[in-house]
């Protein structure tokens, strides 16, 4: 890959003051992924990860490197994160068997990559064999963890700032096609907020998502302790996914549909929505060219807390964090004047 696929990661997007300028270059909501097919899309994030292959990898970035060997069906993506990781002197204490989970996921639609970095070498290896020279890699030398705090990683942003009178203007629509002020959904009680869309073609992304949302939304029906929290699913495709789309969508997955169970759409400020929550999503000319999986908890005054998408492989954990009282203030202040009365 080389030519218009090739990216410089220091200029490609502006870095916040907390995030390594690599983090910033790889959301998949930077500008130079916007108006790419999903191919090309993939082509560039794998270009992304390779030019990282030559130095220590910034910490912020061990989240996203695993997200994308637990999720990611792209051959070339995967080559690039192990380009990305085999120098490194630190890991996830999980990465071995990551890698090795990613390596069976791509064994059938395997191909051969190259990177610009590569400077015209003749040697080709499939994605399989990137994956398997990484592994080989660090299991001959001794690589410490980057820290285990025993709790799912949270590949997302740390710091979101709640901009009031703009969320007065997000509107979203259920599956019933009821319309709503979304503060007014969220705000006076804590709130599971996940992110998919119907069209997603990874099984490991959105229709993973909904199926744990579903198993939390049945579980708290027969948790009296917990029954003040709401699960809430919204779409990253508002125009297509109308509300017979969405309700057939939960349905297959056996989300329950209630009260406190609930698929919405937006439709009005979609782009306040999704600048308020940073959205790690891109689009092509037509529909979501690459997306991460957005999860957070929000609370009865609008504060946010970015959950790791695994947490919801953990419905009790979940629950418990729902129930409680920890949750990041974040833009508490400012929201308290666009809800809650």
């Amino acid at each position: 890959m080389s030519g218009p696929d090739a990216i410089d990661i220091d200029t490609a997007s502006a870095a916040t003051s907390k995030r390594s300028t690599a983090y910033e270059a790889l959301r998949q909501d930077a500008r130079h992924f916007g108006g790419l097919s999903t191919r090309e899309a993939e082509r560039r994030r794998a270009e992304i990860f390779a030019s990282l292959g030559t130095d220590e990898l910034p910490a912020d970035l061990w989240p996203v490197v695993t997200e994308e060997l637990r999720t990611s069906l792209s051959p070339t993506v995967l080559a690039g994160v192990a380009r990305a990781i085999r120098l490194s002197q630190a890991a996830h204490p999980d990465i071995m068997n990551l890698m090795k989970q990613a390596v069976e996921r791509i064994s059938r639609n395997d191909e051969y990559v190259t990177f610009a970095s590569d400077n015209g070498s003749t040697l080709r290896l499939k994605a399989t064999q990137e994956l398997a020279a990484t592994i080989a890699a660090l299991s001959n030398r001794s690589v410490r963890c980057c820290g285990d705090s025993g709790q799912p990683e949270t590949p997302v942003e740390q710091s979101t700032t709640l901009l009031a009178p703009a969320m007065q203007r997000v509107v979203v629509e259920t599956q019933s096609g009821t319309r709503h002020r979304l503060t007014d959904l969220l705000c006076g009680q804590r709130t599971i907020f996940a992110f998919f869309y119907t069209r997603c073609m990874n099984p490991t992304k959105c229709s993973l998502t909904v199926t744990r949302l579903a198993t939390i939304a049945r579980d708290l029906e027969q948790s009296a302790p917990f029954s003040d929290l709401r699960v809430l699913a919204c779409t990253y495709d508002p125009d297509f996914d109308l509300g017979f789309r969405l309700e057939a969508y939960g349905h297959d997955r056996g989300f329950p549909f209630t009260e406190k169970s609930v698929m919405v759409r937006c439709v009005e400020s979609w782009e306040v929505l999704r600048d308020t929550f940073r959205l790690r999503v891109g689009y092509s000319a037509t529909t979501v060219n690459d997306h991460a999986r957005d999860v957070f908890l929000v609370g009865p005054e609008l504060d946010i807390e970015p959950l790791s998408p695994e947490s919801l492989a953990r419905p009790l954990f979940v629950q418990e964090r729902g129930a409680g009282s920890d949750i990041l203030s974040i833009g508490a202040i400012a929201a308290k004047s666009c809800c809650c009365g």
